[in-house]
């Protein structure tokens, strides 16, 4: 909250996930049920990723600290979203 492209970014993922909606939470496999704070450690899937959704519009950047299965392709996502100045990355410059 009081950050750049805040309200953007929970628009977005408003749209991305209405209220109501049925989400599915994807264990990658392999890895730890929790991190080193106890979060639950999820892909959140409605129609396909939802996180890598909101890389690719520019509302998230990938976290890269703990290695994941999917990090290439946030990785590469963050990239396109940042070259091609979508979502925060308009907004803000940089998220």
């Amino acid at each position: 909250r009081g950050e750049c492209g805040f309200d953007e970014a929970t628009a977005a993922l408003a749209r991305l996930i209405p209220v109501g909606v049925r989400i599915w939470l994807v264990r990658p496999v392999g890895y730890e049920n929790r991190d080193y704070y106890r979060r639950l450690l999820r892909y959140v899937h409605r129609n396909g990723d939802i996180g890598l959704a909101l890389v690719r519009a520019g509302y998230a950047e990938a976290y890269v600290k703990y290695p994941h299965p999917r990090e290439a392709h946030y990785v590469a996502a963050e990239r396109a979203a940042r070259s091609n100045s979508r979502g925060l990355w308009q907004l803000c410059g940089h998220p």
